[in-house]
């Protein structure tokens, strides 16, 4: 009698246990259907969800979906009872029904905030420790608010929104430069600061005037990718360089190194083009039997030839303007960058506190600015106005755009500028360049940009 009991009291605390481990919303799954093709639905389904953010719109039914959909394959692969399977799809089912719907409401509260976290999960995010890290906790922010999002605050949503972008600058940062950034901090670790400071400092240079235009750019490949390609080439330069001094016991001067470099180099481009030129007049003779089929091969090569020694002179030509203009601004009033063809003169400062009008101290700058315009006969200048995240978005907007006016008003009164050739854009708090939840980095994005494109007009 007493085995009894205790029989019966195990059994019944086992079905309150299963009662109690299969709770919330259920859906009706048809008796006929069969478990492996359900289970390959609903798991093309979960990809799915995933892909439209489930997993921090609607994180608590959407889990539990994917907890008994696994619980469903576990008990279908061990054989268990068909009823048991069922029942765990069913309740997978409603789950991510559940999840669905409450995704349906709360994304229209998000839409600005989904966009960021999307773009950010594009740009190569997994894999990088660092980065995941930041992710994972943005997106606990994320899941922890995810009931409450239509009663968040602006500002709330704005910080959450902020993690993000900022996330998908540093994940294409790292894509486009970690390279790089191994090479430099390779050659710091050998002694690069003494041995050859120059072509350290020149990396560290192109490398920071690459994360710039990258931040300034986060989604325009294009409009980074010289800053890119120009602050790989510098690091690999470092690289050589070092390896070299390395290689003769550390005692090697700089010039001397990289002398060896640069030859290294040229003897290797002679090499490649030895063989290329090989393949080429292989080529040439089978296919070219007559004297005005050689002849307009040669006219052809000449025009090539011509074509890359333009380009190069061109290349020069900005690497000293942007050398000439970078010697007259002081760096605590202004910083110059190259962005492809364009001059970046980055102004700080200028302006009162949340006004638009251009102190009197800061004219002499904007005079120099005006001059350096005139000197690269630009085509066309762009001004740029920028401010924090601090107040209204609007208020910014207006802010930023009033004073890029005031600083084009300004400069299409300069001798020498035309006034077609200038306009001016506002962006308010829209591209910052560094984060703005430091004094530090609120100060970085108060900044006026002005962009000076030349183009051909540095031939003339």
């Amino acid at each position: 009698m007493k085995f009894n009991a205790l029989t019966f009291f195990v059994a019944s605390s086992a079905l309150l246990f299963l009662s109690a481990c299969a709770s919330g919303p259920k859906a009706n799954i048809s008796s006929t259907s069969d478990p492996s093709n359900t289970i390959a639905q609903m798991e093309s389904e979960i990809s799915e969800g995933y892909r439209n953010q489930y997993d921090v719109l609607a994180p608590e039914m959407f889990s539990s979906a994917q907890s008994y959909l696994k619980e469903a394959k576990e008990d279908l692969s061990d054989g268990d009872d068909r009823e048991d399977v069922m029942e765990n799809l069913a309740y997978a089912r409603g789950h991510l029904n559940k999840a669905k719907e409450q995704v349906r409401q709360r994304s229209a509260n998000a839409e600005s905030l989904l966009n960021a976290r999307e773009a950010a999960l594009t740009k190569g995010i997994r894999g990088n420790d660092k980065l995941e890290k930041k992710l994972k906790s943005l997106d606990e922010r994320f899941r922890t608010n995810s009931d409450r999002l239509g009663m968040m605050t602006p500002g709330e949503l704005n910080a959450l929104q902020q993690g993000y972008l900022d996330l998908e600058k540093n994940a294409v940062q790292n894509r486009e430069l970690s390279s790089a950034r191994r090479k430099i901090d390779w050659a710091i670790s050998e002694g690069a600061r003494s041995q050859a400071p120059k072509t350290l400092a020149r990396a560290q240079k192109d490398m920071k005037t690459a994360e710039n235009v990258i931040a300034s750019n986060v989604r325009n490949e294009a409009a980074y990718k010289n800053a890119v390609s120009e602050a790989n080439t510098s690091a690999e330069l470092l690289y050589q360089v070092e390896d070299v001094v390395h290689t003769n016991g550390k005692i090697l001067p700089e010039d001397v190194a990289l002398d060896i470099v640069a030859k290294n180099q040229r003897l290797n481009e002679m090499d490649r083009r030895v063989g290329s030129l090989s393949q080429e007049l292989g080529k040439t003779r089978s296919e070219l039997s007559t004297v005005s089929a050689k002849a307009a091969m040669t006219d052809e090569e000449l025009a090539k030839k011509e074509k890359t020694l333009k380009d190069k002179e061109m290349a020069l030509k900005m690497e000293q303007a942007i050398e000439e203009v970078s010697q007259q601004f002081p760096k605590d009033q202004a910083e110059v960058y190259q962005n492809g063809d364009k001059v970046v003169i980055r102004l700080k400062g200028g302006f009162p506190f949340g006004k638009s009008e251009i102190k009197e101290d800061a004219k002499p700058l904007l005079e120099k600015v005006g001059e350096v315009a005139k000197n690269l006969n630009a085509k066309e200048v762009v001004v740029e106005g920028h401010t924090d995240s601090i107040g209204d978005q609007a208020v910014n907007e207006r802010l930023s755009e009033d004073r890029a006016k005031a600083v084009a008003a300004f400069l299409s009164n300069e001798e020498g500028v035309m006034k077609d050739k200038i306009e001016a854009k506002g962006y308010g708090f829209n591209k910052p360049l560094a984060t703005n939840k430091t004094k530090e980095g609120r100060a970085q994005n108060r900044r006026v940009d002005v962009i000076i494109s030349t183009g051909d007009s540095m031939d003339q």
